[in-house]
Protein backbone atom coordinates (compact mmCIF):
# COMPACT_ATOMS: atom_id res chain seq x y z
CA UNK A 1 0.00 0.00 0.00
CA UNK A 2 1.39 3.65 -0.66
CA UNK A 3 2.33 5.85 1.67
CA UNK A 4 -0.50 8.52 2.16
CA UNK A 5 -0.56 11.40 3.39
CA UNK A 6 -3.54 13.83 4.75
CA UNK A 7 -3.30 17.41 3.60
CA UNK A 8 -1.69 18.10 6.63
CA UNK A 9 0.62 16.15 6.79
CA UNK A 10 2.18 16.90 3.15
CA UNK A 11 1.81 20.55 4.24
CA UNK A 12 4.50 19.52 6.97
CA UNK A 13 6.63 18.01 4.05
CA UNK A 14 6.27 20.81 1.95
CA UNK A 15 7.62 22.81 4.79
CA UNK A 16 4.50 24.95 5.38
CA UNK A 17 2.50 25.80 8.58
CA UNK A 18 2.13 28.75 10.33
CA UNK A 19 5.47 28.44 12.04
CA UNK A 20 7.68 28.30 8.41
CA UNK A 21 6.96 30.01 5.75
CA UNK A 22 5.22 27.96 2.75
CA UNK A 23 1.95 27.32 1.35
CA UNK A 24 -0.78 27.33 2.60
CA UNK A 25 -3.77 24.75 3.31
CA UNK A 26 -6.03 26.14 1.08
CA UNK A 27 -3.49 26.65 -1.68
CA UNK A 28 -2.44 22.75 -1.60
CA UNK A 29 -6.56 22.03 -1.62
CA UNK A 30 -6.91 24.25 -4.91
CA UNK A 31 -4.09 22.39 -6.41
CA UNK A 32 -6.15 19.09 -5.78
CA UNK A 33 -8.94 20.47 -7.15
CA UNK A 34 -7.62 22.17 -9.98
CA UNK A 35 -5.75 18.56 -10.46
CA UNK A 36 -2.77 20.10 -10.42
CA UNK A 37 -1.47 17.20 -7.75
CA UNK A 38 -2.64 14.12 -8.12
CA UNK A 39 -4.50 12.63 -5.08
CA UNK A 40 -6.57 9.68 -3.29
CA UNK A 41 -9.85 10.54 -2.33
CA UNK A 42 -11.17 8.06 0.37
CA UNK A 43 -14.84 9.40 1.19
CA UNK A 44 -14.60 12.92 1.93
CA UNK A 45 -10.69 12.41 3.00
CA UNK A 46 -8.19 13.66 0.77
CA UNK A 47 -4.93 11.73 1.03
CA UNK A 48 -1.75 12.26 -1.53
CA UNK A 49 0.84 9.91 -2.15
CA UNK A 50 4.43 10.86 -0.46
CA UNK A 51 5.73 9.82 -4.53
CA UNK A 52 3.62 12.17 -6.15
CA UNK A 53 4.25 15.08 -3.55
CA UNK A 54 7.83 14.56 -4.48
CA UNK A 55 7.61 14.38 -8.27
CA UNK A 56 5.05 17.69 -7.76
CA UNK A 57 7.99 19.12 -5.76
CA UNK A 58 10.59 18.45 -8.71
CA UNK A 59 8.67 19.02 -11.35
CA UNK A 60 8.25 22.43 -10.50
CA UNK A 61 11.11 23.16 -9.41
CA UNK A 62 13.12 26.49 -10.78
CA UNK A 63 16.72 26.54 -11.00
CA UNK A 64 18.11 29.83 -9.37
CA UNK A 65 18.85 32.62 -11.62
CA UNK A 66 22.30 34.47 -12.66
CA UNK A 67 23.07 37.21 -10.16
CA UNK A 68 24.75 39.06 -12.87
CA UNK A 69 22.17 39.64 -15.44
CA UNK A 70 22.22 43.24 -15.19
CA UNK A 71 25.70 43.19 -17.38
CA UNK A 72 27.47 45.09 -14.32
CA UNK A 73 30.69 43.29 -13.65
CA UNK A 74 31.46 41.88 -9.98
CA UNK A 75 34.57 41.17 -8.26
CA UNK A 76 37.97 42.03 -9.86
CA UNK A 77 36.72 43.12 -13.19
CA UNK A 78 35.06 45.74 -12.02
CA UNK A 79 37.87 47.40 -10.25
CA UNK A 80 40.05 47.19 -13.08
CA UNK A 81 37.04 49.02 -15.69
CA UNK A 82 36.95 51.78 -13.20
CA UNK A 83 40.56 52.63 -13.12
CA UNK A 84 41.17 52.58 -16.45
Amino acid sequence: MPNLLSLEESLKELGGGKAQKGISIHTLRAWVHQKRIPCVKLGRRVFLRHEDLEQFVTKNLHEARDQNLGGIPKGPECISIKNK
